[in-house]
């Protein structure tokens, strides 16, 4: 297979995907008292927004981790620098202090702090002896493989009524599942036209969307919305994240804004519930006279700019330091550098 340039398209899914992130965790208080349009948003932002993570790892899979030192740097560092302005953040605001949190910032990639970061770094580390293996698989093998891992943790949890099973798919296994979908649509180049790539994408989320806000106005006549069925491992977020891959895969643009802001992607999933707590502390829909559903809107475009600028100055402090400790490192792995495939 050829080498493939990183396009914008795929850029801006990433943007895209931290936004529906961002969306779902500023709504999450929301979640018992929404009504009226602010509870058919809230079904919407859950239906479509939690394909984010399952696409992060498809995009990763298609053009395919290749372990570096340099990598595991510019991966480990800012976990550490974020998870401990967020604890210090957090004690500041919260007048106290805890021995404890203050060594799970330390440690956040073994605590599981980050339970995405987590989970990638493990896949990360592994990499080589992953792509060693799918590679090693004739074609006919591969989708064997892909067949008993979809039937086990998509199709069984979904219509055995227990999505949450395997942690609702917040789990390595999970985006392990995505990373050898995205490795097998890298590997045999699989595409799919731009009509019916979003045509399979709505009708998928369009059956989970309309299942949410049924369920939430029989069982929640009063206020709320009921998200059993909007879990990572879903089969409709499975296939509504693969289609609307297939379908960014068709679009090809090249935008050096995209890209730029793209590159703080990272940064903004580790960073963004500090800030939205910082923000949330001065200006919130109540002080502001608004609805619940248009701060839900704006509320993480403001997140993305804040962390994006915060990620600048971030890289500007550290960079020498990591370039010294990449050095420090090299001699222990592989020199290569390898792109930012978050």
């Amino acid at each position: 297979m050829s080498q493939k340039d990183r396009a914008s398209s795929f850029e801006l899914l990433r943007i895209l995907c931290i936004y529906g992130i961002i969306s779902m965790h500023v709504f999450g208080s929301y979640l018992e008292r929404a009504v009226g349009a602010d509870r058919v948003y809230l079904c919407f932002v859950n239906t479509v927004f939690n394909m984010g993570v399952s696409i992060f790892m498809l995009i990763s899979g298609y053009f395919g981790i290749k372990f570096s030192v340099r990598k595991m740097v510019k991966l480990m560092a800012p976990v550490m620098v974020y998870a401990m302005a967020g604890t210090l953040i957090s004690f500041q605001m919260k007048q106290y202090f805890s021995a404890k949190e203050l060594v799970n910032a330390i440690f956040a990639v073994f605590v599981n702090k980050y339970w995405f970061a987590t989970s990638y770094i493990i896949i990360f580390m592994l990499s080589g002896y992953i792509n060693k293996l799918l590679q090693s698989l004739e074609r006919p093998e591969y989708r064997r493989l892909l067949l008993i891992l979809v039937v086990f943790f998509v199709v069984a949890p979904t219509l055995l009524m227990e999505p949450k099973l395997y942690n609702g798919g917040k789990n390595v296994l999970h985006l392990l599942l995505m990373y050898v979908v995205g490795r097998y649509i890298g590997l045999y180049d699989i595409t799919l036209g731009k009509a019916k790539s979003s045509l399979f994408a709505i009708l998928s989320l369009g059956v989970l969307f309309s299942v949410t806000l049924c369920l939430s106005l029989i069982y929640k006549g009063k206020g709320g919305a009921v998200i059993t069925f909007c879990t990572d491992n879903s089969i409709c977020i499975f296939l509504g994240s693969v289609f609307t891959f297939l379908f960014f895969k068709n679009i090809s643009f090249k935008s050096r804004l995209v890209n730029l802001i793209a590159a703080s992607v990272f940064a903004t999933y580790l960073f963004e519930g500090t800030v939205r707590k910082l923000i949330g502390s001065v200006f919130n829909h109540e002080t502001l006279g608004i609805g619940e559903t248009p701060y839900n809107i704006v509320l993480p475009i403001i997140v993305i700019l804040v962390v994006f600028v915060v990620e600048r100055i971030r890289v500007m402090c550290f960079s020498k330091f990591e370039e010294w400790v990449v050095k420090k490192l090299s001699s222990f792995g592989d020199k290569t550098s390898a792109p930012n495939f978050f």
